[in-house]
């Protein structure tokens, strides 16, 4: 994942990046959700 971005050139576009993150962040919350107090690791 971090290789494809690195390939992408940030310079071009900033705000892909940041759409990278919140995607990332999202998806970890939505895990933490549904874990929820259950073990999940």
């Amino acid at each position: 994942m971090a290789q494809v971005a690195v390939t992408t050139q940030p310079t071009d576009e900033p705000s892909d990046g940041r759409m990278v993150v919140t995607f990332l962040m999202s998806a970890l919350e939505s895990m933490v959700r549904r874990c929820g107090s259950a073990d999940c690791y």
